[in-house]
Formats: structure tokens, sequence, C-alpha cells
């Protein structure tokens, strides 16, 4: 796995100059196992306002379904923290979707959970510590989460359904009067193959929801979207938006500066037709444009897109040939004008990639990667330090090490009393003891060799380093 992730980098790196967008791009694996580990297709990265990535995926567990784990990149070590489960370990989970508060920078992650009964589940991170809520009462189906938390720390859910007759409906939950409040959409339509409706969920500056989802019957599929009119309200309108494709499956959805709304789509007109994916944006008073084109090099599905800092949208495409996925990833953006696409990682191996923009307008995504059950692994692609929001680190949290690489021990010094971890490259914790501000030893020489990360945490501050032991 590491040897092909290094081939793979060397031709990312030398094949996307044209976009400023992945400069000095590497990418990183952040789970390396013998497990079969993958990411949904959509929200399962974030970023912080300190530059921090937030992560979130699967991992297959025996004896069917998946558990979910979060990790985070800090901005300034380059380094991701130890993996978290999320999910009871007596509770299978599927469809994490991950969301950010853009004032606190406090995690929320979506989630089913189904022990037999399926609920919706949504975990919530307050330094540092996790805590999960039910939302749904216990049904068949409360399936395909998103999520998303609007400029009032409001978190908004959307997720499939089934009503007391047993259909498919839409259902959504705010917690904007301290707690949930559940609606389902009486008016929503994902039809009897509802399960794959897939709804994603974005909000205005005022609160109000609108979530699009693939609605209809199959041969007929096409994106639906339901808005309510402010937020919380139960008021809400449901329209169909047409493409010039034959079925659309596949919807992004957001609202931008200016409460500028921005679609993507994607579908075929039969079996085995190529896909094509469509962009259109709708001005706040206006009307929605006709449709662009995105993919211009490679037939294939769009996932969740990002909007630059004059206004540009950027999207990874999925190539599919046929109604198979090839593993190849193009980015495509509408820069200049008009769209266009270039190859970005052609491995055959990358899939369900999805990205982000920091506010530097510097490219981040994540994907998983491999062609069979056990090399699957999540990999995040982008520059190793993010430089938004980073601060220097006061003179008063120094932290040294000595020799650093080391073989057989390290020394420590430090001005600050607190607590002194090291972790390895897979976020295991190898080592933990108490720091007093005098001079600490620490024995390596049976460790393994590799890539470590030491933190040493104090009341208020936390400063780490990387250490290499050879």
């Amino acid at each position: 796995m590491l040897q092909r992730l290094l081939c793979i980098t060397l031709f990312f790196v030398n094949g996307v100059t044209s976009y400023a967008q992945w400069a000095n791009a590497t990418i990183d694996s952040i789970t390396i196992n013998a497990d079969r580990d993958q990411i949904d297709y959509n929200q399962s990265l974030v970023m912080g306002n300190n530059g921090n990535l937030h992560a979130v995926y699967q991992r297959a567990r025996g004896g069917g379904g998946w558990d979910i784990y979060y990790r985070e990149r800090d901005a300034l070590t380059a380094m991701w923290s130890p993996e978290v489960m999320i999910n009871d370990s007596a509770n299978m989970a599927f469809s994490p979707a991950i969301a950010i508060d853009p004032n606190t920078d406090e995690v929320c992650i979506a989630f089913e959970a189904n022990n037999g009964n399926s609920l919706l589940m949504v975990a919530k991170n307050a330094m540092g510590t996790w805590t999960k809520q039910a939302v749904s009462m216990p049904a068949n189906s409360n399936s395909s989460a998103t999520i998303t938390i609007d400029l009032l720390s409001n978190v908004h859910v959307a997720w499939i359904t089934e009503d007391s007759a047993n259909v498919y409906k839409i259902a959504y939950a705010t917690d904007e009067s301290g707690s949930f409040a559940t609606q389902v959409l009486t008016g929503s339509d994902p039809g009897p193959f509802g399960s794959g409706a897939a709804p994603y969920i974005t909000c205005s500056d005022t609160g109000a929801a609108y979530i699009a989802y693939r609605g209809g019957n199959f041969g007929t599929y096409k994106i639906h979207i339901a808005n309510n009119d402010d937020l919380g309200s139960a008021n809400w309108s449901y329209n169909v938006f047409a493409s010039p494709n034959g079925e659309d499956y596949i919807n992004q959805l957001q609202i931008g500066p200016n409460n500028t709304m921005h679609l993507m789509v994607a579908g075929n007109g039969c079996w085995g037709c190529p896909w094509n994916a469509y962009y259109y944006d709708k001005p706040a008073g206006g009307n929605w444009s006709g449709p662009s084109q995105i993919n211009t090099s490679a037939a294939g599905e769009v996932y969740e897109f990002a909007i630059d800092q004059q206004g540009n949208v950027h999207c990874l495409i999925n190539e599919v040939s046929g109604n198979f996925y090839t593993g190849n990833v193009y980015h495509a953006t509408n820069a200049g004008g008009s769209w266009n696409s270039n190859a970005l990682i052609a491995d055959g191996a990358t899939y369900n990639a999805h990205m982000l923009l920091d506010a530097n307008d510097k490219g981040y995504a994540i994907a998983h990667s491999g062609n069979s059950s056990p090399d699957m692994e999540v990999i995040v692609i982008g520059e190793k330090q993010s430089t938004v929001g980073m601060a220097p680190t006061p003179a008063s949290m120094a932290l040294s090490i000595f020799p650093n690489p080391a073989t057989e021990r390290i020394f420590i010094r430090s001005p600050h009393v607190g607590q002194l971890d090291v972790y390895n490259y897979n976020g295991q914790l190898v080592h933990q003891q108490r720091y007093n501000g005098n001079n600490a030893v620490i024995h390596t020489a049976t460790w393994n060799k590799g890539i470590y990360l030491l933190q040493l945490t104090t009341a208020t501050s936390r400063v780490s380093k990387q250490l290499i032991v050879q």
C-alpha cells in the first residue's frame, strides 16, 4: 500500500500543476491496516477555522456492517490524531456525514445506528468530549444521513425514512430549539426504491433548509428539491429539477455568497450510456440558469463541490465507463468562464473522491483507494500543512526533543507542566507520562522504526512535535 501510494503521489504532483488548487499537494493515507476502510460519497471531510482537517470514514466489521471512525489533522504539525470510534460497539453503523460549526469549530457527525432497529444518530464533539443523541424514532429505515450547521450554529439533518405505511420519505430535524425536532416531509417522493435517494442538505443565511434528493421511480428519476421558508419551519415547497439526462441519480446543492444557489446533477440516459454532469446556478430572487456540462474530458459522477474566493466552482469527477467506475479522478472548474477538466489521479484505484477549498483556495480531497477489500484505505489529498488559521507557537509553549531522529532514547525539555503523549503513525498511544517541567527521558529502543507524534498538553494549551525513530 505505501509503495503504491508513493507512485500515485509522483504522478499527482507532476500532473496537476495547471491548477493552483493542487500545487504542493501530496497523498496522505490515514488508514493503513488489513481491514476494508472506505468513505461515503459526500461530507467525509471538513476544515475548521484553524486549518485543522476533520475526516470521518467507515471500517468493515466482522459479521457484517461497519464501524465509524473520526480523525483530526493538526494544521501545524500535519499529524493525524488517534482514531475515535463514533458508534457504540454493540451497534452496526452506516453512512456517516460530517459538518463543522462555523463559529466554534465543533464537529458533528450524523449516521445510522442499527442493532435490529434503525436509528438516526448525531454525535457532537465539544472540547474533545463526544456525546451522541438519537434524532429519529426506531424504524425499518433511517438511512443516508446528510448534515449541515448554519451561521447561528443550529444543526440541520436530513435522511431517508419510512412512514407508517412503509413508504419512503425524506425526514428532517434541527436543534434550533435546544433539542432536535423531527419532521417527515409528507410531500417528498423518493419513490419505491427510495433507499437510494441520497439526500443532500444545505441552508440559507437565515437557516431555511434546502434538501435535494433523487426522486421518482426507476426509469424516470429526477432531482427533487424540498425547502422550508424559515428556520425550523414546517412549511415546505417541492420542486422537480429536469436536466438533459434521461435520468439523474446524483446531486449536490450549495448556497454560496449572496445566497446564490449552486446545483450539480449527474446521470445518464440508459443502461451503459455515458454519465454526464451538469451545473446550474440561481441568484437570490432570480431564476435558474441553463445547464452547463461539467465533464468535458471524461464521463462520470460529481460529488461534493467547492466555491473559491472569486465565486468559481470546483469539483472532482469520478470517472465512469459504461456502468463501472474506472478509479480515475478529474478536477473540473468553471474558472475562466467555461467548464474544463483535467486528470487529477489516474491510478485506476481511487473512488468516491470529493473536495473542499480552504480560505486560501487550496484544494483538499478525500477518497478511498484500492481495488480489493483488504486493500481499501482512506486517503486525503492536499498540502501537508495548511496555512489557514495558523499562529506561531508561543515561546512559553516551546517544546524541544533531542536527538531527533532517535534510536535508543530522547530528551524532552519544556518550561510547562502537563501530560506527554506519544502516538505512532496509526494514531495508537505508545507512551504516556506526566511532565513536571524538568528534563525528561523517554526510552525508544523497543519502538518500531517510523514517525511518531509527541504532544504536550497543559491546562490551557497543546503543542506537538514530530519524532522519527530509526
